[in-house]
């Protein structure tokens, strides 16, 4: 079984950006890499730690009465009436 190899996209980008930093049509300054950087690893901690987060919040707030809690102290607060 011979698999297709595909890799007209990635050199048609590749090529663009190289020919957009070469004629100077695109500039960055020197934090670009630090944005870059920051928002890559946001990706892979929502990948890898997304589920597992959604999972132990679901499960807390099922456990847990506190949106009961928040309404009687809100409540409380608010009127002034036990």
């Amino acid at each position: 079984m011979q698999l297709p190899i595909v890799v007209g996209p990635y050199v048609f980008g590749v090529g663009l950006v190289s020919f957009l930093l070469s004629k100077e049509l695109w500039l960055y300054e020197h934090q670009f890499s630090a944005f870059v950087a920051f928002w890559l690893a946001i990706y892979v901690l929502a990948k890898k730690f997304g589920a597992p987060t959604r999972k132990f919040v679901d499960d807390f707030t099922a456990v847990s009465d506190w949106y009961a809690v928040f309404l009687w102290g809100r409540e409380l607060v608010f009127t002034g009436s036990k």
